[in-house]
């Protein structure tokens, strides 16, 4: 039923979510992030202090959550210093407990997987119950004093919800910014296809969002970004570890560009060679290392033949250790990403976040979310191996990959 995710309806309210992660929205949120990151930077202080060999895992799981926290849910929990705070308890059970592991939720934006998500035992009872008393308070709130409120994804879509208009369908869906966004974005990340503009049903387009919507999206949100960034972090942080010279290089970038300046959008979009690193990252461990897809209609391809409706499983880590697209692809390598590096790239050979459509709506977000965290601890600390720091390092044989024994290093100051 869930990998059935309906056309007109899905296009609907992809189409309709797809603006809440433009450029112009991300800046809206950028204090938010901000936030989370001076908290990080306070995190490490406290850990290149002791000099202890840290799992990074935990530290940058912290990050990730208190982003979600306050992007998706209004609030802020600083779960650096709070771990006993009920939203991390409940977030953390959350993710532990669900049966769904969060490459699998993203793709699944569809009405009924809403009320699927919400009221069966696929979310564990006890968070899927805190996260809908949390969200329902919340938007009472925000809808009872109908004041000015920060700029969330929460309040985002409750923009939209009270913005909607039977009168002027069009409206409702506008996706000017995210199509003039995609215009830059091939530049680190496989921008090929992002194909957000995509056709509005007429039907459908009059129905705004209902507050079980928003607040499974807000969950769905969490599900799919929290593990998933954190550990393209901790990933990141490992090969930077290895590779001082390349981690000199991203620092000298930092200093160049942001120097003294506190750090905001426009400036960490800036960081050529670190959006390098992090797309070389994701290709050598892209976190979602297959990706599920369906045949809509019979096709021939060479000598295979596959029917309508069948189920497609692509092999995203072959592909991007496949020596055919990437010569020598063991080897952490940024210049492969380089402006004019990539023009040589075999279209789809590299799919960190999936493609076309159903390329993952939070894309944006999390590539920001990524570069704010580097650019705030590289300015200040470097990461250095240890002996507890395995080289290769020993993957989970799970469908969202990470690391066996967490990934330790050491943080020391500059």
């Amino acid at each position: 039923m869930i990998l059935n995710a309906k056309n007109e309806e899905w296009k609907y309210l992809r189409t309709l979510l797809s603006p809440n992660f433009s450029a112009k929205k991300l800046k809206e949120m950028q204090p938010l992030i901000k936030t989370a990151a001076d908290n990080l930077e306070e995190a490490c202080d406290n850990i290149a202090k002791t000099g202890e060999d840290v799992d990074v895992s935990h530290l940058f799981g912290c990050y990730t959550m208190d982003v979600i926290a306050t992007t998706a849910f209004g609030v802020e929990v600083n779960s650096q210093k709070n771990p006993d705070n009920p939203f991390v308890k409940n977030a953390t059970y959350l993710v532990r407990r669900s049966r769904f592991k969060s490459t699998f939720v993203i793709s699944f934006i569809s009405r009924k997987f809403f009320k699927f998500l919400l009221f069966t035992r696929v979310v564990a009872t006890r968070s899927r119950q805190f996260f809908y008393d949390l969200c329902k308070k919340i938007l009472a709130d925000r809808k009872r004093t109908n004041g000015q409120f920060r700029k969330d994804l929460l309040q985002l879509m409750i923009d939209q919800q009270n913005d909607f208009t039977e009168e002027q369908p069009e409206k409702n869906a506008k996706n000017d910014d995210v199509k003039n966004d995609d215009a830059n974005n091939g530049n680190t990340v496989n921008g090929d296809a992002t194909n957000d503009d995509v056709p509005i049903p007429t039907k459908l387009v009059k129905r705004k969002l209902t507050d079980e919507e928003i607040i499974a999206q807000s969950i769905i949100f969490f599900m799919a970004g929290y593990e998933t960034t954190a550990t393209t972090l901790s990933f990141m942080a490992h090969l930077l570890a290895l590779h001082e010279d390349i981690q000199d290089k991203v620092y000298q970038e930092i200093q160049s560009v942001i120097g003294k300046k506190t750090l905001d959008y426009d400036g960490v979009q800036k960081l050529a060679y670190l959006s390098q690193c992090v797309s070389e990252t994701l290709r050598l461990y892209p976190i979602a290392n297959s990706i599920l897809r369906k045949s809509k209609k019979q096709i021939t391809i060479k000598n295979w033949t596959i029917p309508a409706k069948i189920g497609i499983n692509i092999p995203v880590y072959a592909l991007h250790h496949n020596p055919k697209y990437w010569p020598d692809p063991e080897k952490f390598d940024p210049d492969r990403f380089s402006e004019e590096a990539q023009k040589t790239h075999t279209k789809f050979a590299y799919l960190p976040f999936g493609a076309g459509p159903r390329i993952c709506i939070g894309m944006r977000l999390g590539l920001m979310e990524i570069k704010f965290a580097m650019a705030e601890i590289l300015t200040k600390y470097k990461f250095v191996p240890t002996e507890k720091t395995e080289n290769p390092i020993i993957l989970n044989n799970q469908s969202l990959l990470s690391a066996k024994n967490g990934i330790w290093l050491k943080l020391e100051r500059r």
